[in-house]
């Protein structure tokens, strides 16, 4: 029996030190990436404090971009571009008139979490899929 309970601690002690259980909480702050295998920049740094998301773009003519991050609750925010920050493309304007980007986590696993972004336009949804990961 003893042994039994002894296996049963070093299980669970091994779950708390290799296991990362993170929480959407956990994406608040902090340095991510996000890869996008369909777009012409593959990856995006991404640095987040609570209310502020800047995504630092690694092309030749790209700039970084500023966002602000008004959160919902612990797994639901929206995303709209700063104009006090940076000069706003057309498509950065339109998706702040339309009310910006609702990000919904859809699930973590390891270090990354899975959203679904969603934006309406014209009454209609277009959602696009991704993932974010902690650094």
């Amino acid at each position: 029996m003893k042994q039994f309970v002894i296996g049963i601690f070093i299980l669970l002690s091994g779950n708390f030190v290799f296991g990362q259980n993170l929480k959407c909480r956990d994406f608040k702050k902090g340095n991510f990436y996000i890869e996008n295998q369909e777009a012409e920049i593959k990856r995006y740094d991404v640095y987040r404090d609570g209310e502020l998301q800047i995504e630092y773009v690694s092309s030749p003519e790209g700039e970084n971009v500023y966002i602000d991050i008004e959160w919902i609750d612990n797994c639901n925010y929206r995303l709209t571009f700063d104009p006090n920050r940076a000069d706003l493309s057309e498509t950065e304007k339109f998706i702040n008139e339309v009310g910006g980007a609702l990000i919904q986590m859809v699930k973590i696993e390891r270090n990354c979490f899975f959203y679904k972004s969603t934006i309406v336009v014209y009454g209609e949804e277009i959602v696009i899929d991704g993932k974010i990961c902690k650094k």
